[in-house]
């Protein structure tokens, strides 16, 4: 009877397994790196999204150069127009084959050029997370003929007023 006690005491001394102190680390760690992740995901989803939205931009003034190079002047827009493919004509598929929407509320591009047709800007109509948008150069007031264009030197800043994007042919993407 005390051969079967003491192998008792011992197998439980030799069982694998976790103590709930062990457990409760466990826990807390995993607990720890959820609530980082989760404390980072929207940040992460706006940038995400911002860099959706210039890429949409750089391709649809990729077809504007395109167009340019062919017909030797960029679509006529006075006022701003939305991006569609009859801003380019008949052969609108040669140019933008799909016509990219904003992913921040899927809204069109809209697009307007100068009073010479010599430059251009393109907006997203979405407002942005200011803080995804810090690294762009800000843009200058609006001009009289209502094609924006970046000021030089500046950025939008961290906690900045810039919730919106654009692109111009003048110095390419900017904050405003």
């Amino acid at each position: 009877m005390l051969t079967s006690t003491v192998n008792r005491s011992l197998r439980r001394k030799s069982d694998k397994g976790m103590t709930l102190i062990e457990l409760m680390v466990v826990v807390i760690i995993v607990g720890i790196l959820a609530a980082m992740i989760l404390i980072n995901y929207p940040h992460a989803k706006s940038n995400a999204t911002v860099a959706t939205s210039q890429a949409n931009l750089k391709e649809i003034a990729t077809a504007l150069e395109v167009y340019n190079g062919d017909n030797g002047a960029y679509p006529a827009a006075k006022t701003a127009v939305a991006i569609a493919p009859g801003v380019f004509g008949a052969n609108s598929s040669k140019y933008l084959p799909t016509t990219p929407t904003s992913p921040g509320n899927g809204g069109s591009y809209m697009y307007q050029t100068d009073d010479t047709g010599e430059y251009y800007s393109i907006t997203d109509p979405a407002t942005y997370e200011s803080a995804s948008l810090a690294n762009l150069p800000k843009a200058a007031q609006a001009p009289a003929n209502g094609v924006l264009a970046a000021a030089p030197g500046a950025k939008c800043g961290v906690g900045g007023t810039c919730t919106h994007i654009g692109y111009t042919n003048q110095n390419n993407l900017f904050g405003y």
